[in-house]
């Protein structure tokens, strides 16, 4: 699994803008989820679809944020990338507080969606901010040079 993060890591600090995109992505498919599937089914899996929909709004602007990045940042990654890297990890935090919540209301089906999701999200912001300790460390042995 070691391994495995390495050559993740190493991938994308060759193209920081493909880890941009692959957050943006993931970004995208947990609004299509959240407000297509969860707040469609609210007794299959528990949350309120109002919980949902805020989520939901928290993963557009994410995406949006990402997509951006993508675009746009062309040198200087690391600061963007730990932006998102907290944004991811903010969201996590924030899921779980809502299971708590509304843990009467949380099917066991709804619980593992959210467990899942947040672990997705933990290995992300993993990755993004070992890529951006990696390009700050580049950075850094470029200018002493």
């Amino acid at each position: 699994m070691r391994e495995k993060q390495q050559q993740d890591v190493k991938y994308f600090i060759a193209s920081p803008q493909k880890l941009f995109l692959t957050d943006a992505l993931g970004a995208m498919l947990t609004v299509a989820l959240t407000v297509g599937v969860l707040a469609r089914w609210t007794q299959l899996f528990g949350m309120p679809a109002e919980a949902l929909y805020k989520l939901a709004i928290a993963g557009s602007l994410f995406a949006m944020y990402s997509l951006g990045c993508c675009l746009f940042i062309r040198r200087g990654f690391s600061p963007f990338l730990r932006i998102i890297a907290l944004a991811n990890l903010s969201y996590c935090a924030v899921t779980v507080v809502l299971c708590v919540v509304y843990r009467t209301q949380i099917t066991a089906w709804g619980l593992a969606y959210f467990i899942g999701e947040c672990l997705v999200l933990a290995a992300l912001a993993g990755v993004e901010m070992r890529v951006a300790a990696a390009l700050n460390e580049a950075e850094r042995n470029t200018l002493a040079h």
